[in-house]
């Protein structure tokens, strides 16, 4: 898993660098690799082309995903952690760099809900994701927004609350509504398997954190299957002779 640690000036740049002031906003930034890692891999096969865009969380969920499409997909993450929406803003067509899409999947929000230097306002959060959902549609790929997962109501580093979780969940959702993009609901996903304000899931979730154990990296992979095939139905198999 790549990590790229961002220092504080970086974050506060990105945060008073609005995204309603520019539409490639990452030429302000002479270090590119700093701030939004390494661009994507050059496209090496005919097959689908598959880029996933988000936090730690996708990160997570990754490796456990592309092992179930590699017949069909030619998959990556984004070389770095997403971070929060205004990164997202910001680094956006970096990370799209030149190549050509047929999927693109997307989440932000764990990290613009924390209670540290990463942290934005509703309002914030909405605009960023205005500006990063109209280019997304603009690329011609089918998009797919991943919603943010549920945070335990228990004291977790740093401070994130399910409430906000919430809230900015349904922002985004008015959002991509709008662009008739589709939603894999991951929040009810994990609810589903935990419980409507959960604490704890034991096997899924680990004890006081928002990531997930490898167990629940799995579980996530069979709600992002279901979305991926909707969108790229599987061909029949073969008639039997």
């Amino acid at each position: 898993m790549l990590r790229v640690v961002i220092s504080l000036a970086v974050l506060v740049a990105l945060a008073v660098a609005r995204p309603g002031q520019h539409e490639r906003g990452e030429e302000q930034f002479l270090d590119l690799a700093a701030v939004c890692g390494d661009p994507p891999r050059a496209n090496r096969t005919s097959m689908l082309q598959y880029l996933i865009v988000g936090d730690s969380i996708s990160m997570g969920y990754t490796p456990h995903l592309l092992p179930h499409i590699n017949n069909t997909f030619e998959g990556q993450h984004i070389n770095i952690n997403g971070g929060n929406s205004d990164r997202g803003a910001t680094c956006l067509s970096h990370w799209l760099g030149e190549s050509h899409w047929d999927l693109i999947s997307f989440n932000f929000g764990l990290h613009d809900i924390a209670h540290d230097a990463e942290q934005l306002t509703l309002e914030q959060y909405t605009a960023n994701m205005q500006n990063i959902t109209s280019r997304l549609h603009a690329t011609g790929a089918k998009i797919l927004w991943v919603d943010t997962t549920p945070v335990p109501n228990v004291a977790v580093s740093p401070v994130r609350l399910d409430t906000d979780v919430v809230k900015f969940n349904a922002a985004a959702a008015t959002i991509v509504s709008k662009y008739e993009i589709p939603t894999d609901d991951l929040y009810g996903w994990v609810e589903e398997k935990c419980g409507k304000g959960y604490s704890s899931c034991a096997g899924v979730q680990l004890p006081k954190n928002v990531h997930f154990a490898p167990a629940g990296y799995d579980y996530l992979v069979e709600s992002l299957l279901k979305s991926i095939n909707a969108l790229f139905p599987p061909p029949p198999p073969p008639a039997r002779q």
